[in-house]
């Protein structure tokens, strides 16, 4: 049994190390860069409770998620069409006036001075434009209620998208605090099992069998860890930002 179980790890081991070789060639192509560049890992993978509430997450996500600042842009926009268009149908007053003023010299000594204004006003309006223009602000209207309700759309699906991006990481964080408690349980049966190797109560496989299965927690842990802080970059991205711009 013994053998069977290192021939297995060694299985184990090459298709860690192959699969390490994959990561790095795809982190390269992700990166541009030449493949025999020397890549350092600065940061350690560590676990730190996740603290910011879903309300401050969506406001921010208010503030700065594009797709959502393009539906408010495009009410906006519908809004001032609305207003343009009923301006055309609104009557018109223009108003104008002028001032001039005349320098003559009939003679030597002698300068006369003549002085002029002019106002005028006109007030225009459309007579009849067989309903185009009513027509048109009808349209205007109903493209401002669409717009109205993408934008309420574009909202529902942000809180959506974001309150089930929140419960992956919060549940991420649960089941993390919960395996480091079994973790610990499996570390003291390790050492348990040793103590009673060294005494001569259990067998060699037995030692295997507790090793194998706190390398085993160990691997699902750090599975754990990777996944809480994909699910904290995927929450970024909903967010459209940084969690560390959110006080």
């Amino acid at each position: 049994r013994a053998e069977i179980r290192y021939q297995r790890d060694l299985r184990r081991i090459k298709n860690s190390k192959i699969a390490l070789a994959q990561t790095r060639n795809d982190t390269m192509n992700f990166l541009q860069l030449p493949q025999n560049t020397r890549i350092t890992l600065l940061s350690r993978l560590s676990f730190e409770p996740f603290k910011r509430n879903l309300e401050d997450l969506l406001q921010f996500a208010i503030l700065h998620r594009q797709d959502y600042l393009n539906a408010q842009r495009s009410l906006l926009l519908a809004q001032l069409a609305l207003k343009d268009r009923k301006e055309q149908n609104r009557i018109r007053l223009a108003l104008s006036g002028s001032y001039s003023t005349d320098r003559t010299i009939p003679s030597v000594g002698l300068e006369n001075y003549n002085h002029g204004w002019t106002a005028g006003a006109t007030l225009s309006k459309p007579l009849f434009d067989s309903g185009v223009n009513r027509l048109q602000i009808e349209q205007e209207r109903k493209n401002l209620e669409n717009t109205s309700v993408s934008l309420h759309n574009a909202r529902l699906s942000l809180e959506v998208e974001l309150r089930n991006a929140y419960l992956n990481v919060k549940l991420l964080e649960e089941q993390i605090v919960e395996f480091t408690e079994n973790r610990r349980q499996v570390e003291r049966n390790l050492m348990a099992v040793r103590y009673r190797y060294s005494n001569g109560i259990d067998r060699l496989i037995d030692l295997f069998d507790a090793e194998n299965e706190l390398r085993t927690m160990e691997l699902e842990y750090v599975g754990l860890l990777v996944n809480f802080h994909s699910s904290r970059d995927q929450l970024a991205l909903t967010i459209g930002g940084r969690l560390e711009e959110i006080p």
